[in-house]
């Protein structure tokens, strides 16, 4: 169950979106549940036209059986389960870190947000407005503070 450990995001058929956490018995609980965990994720024999390794999700309390797994690796080493049930439900969950436990890294383009520069202190540069991206709150501060003299 080591290869299941870790944090996913949720997409149920329903556009339903949430954070479940697998644990390294298997043990699936899902944020904001402050229940038990009711559901456990176990080993299964995939089948034979199965490329996929296969797991089961099962009832914590009585064992029954409540959907079958299926982990899903891209080239790039990300890894989504696809959750089947019986009656024909899906769910897809998509893995939020690294094998090691690392956040994963999402590529931005450059540029991709522009930087917003506010003034700092009016005096500095004698009497040239100084320019930091400390932020637009120590800009209002400021300006405010000007304002009252």
């Amino acid at each position: 169950m080591a290869a299941l450990q870790g944090r996913w995001i949720l997409e149920a058929e329903n556009d339903e979106t949430n954070f479940v956490v697998v644990d390294s018995c298997g043990t699936v609980s899902v944020a904001g549940d402050d229940q038990a965990p009711e559901a456990k994720l176990t080993e299964a024999e995939a089948p034979a036209d199965n490329p996929w390794q296969c797991f089961k999700l099962v009832s914590v309390e009585t064992g029954e059986q409540l959907c079958a797994v299926e982990l899903h690796e891209s080239d790039d080493g990300s890894q989504e389960l696809l959750l089947l049930g019986a009656d024909g439900y899906r769910e897809k969950w998509r893995r939020t870190s690294g094998s090691d436990g690392s956040p994963k890294i999402v590529s931005r383009k450059a540029a991709c947000f522009p930087r917003r520069w506010t003034r700092e202190n009016p005096s500095s540069s004698a009497g040239q407005p100084g320019f930091s991206s400390k932020g637009r709150e120590a800009s209002i501060k400021e300006e405010d503070s000007m304002a009252g003299s």
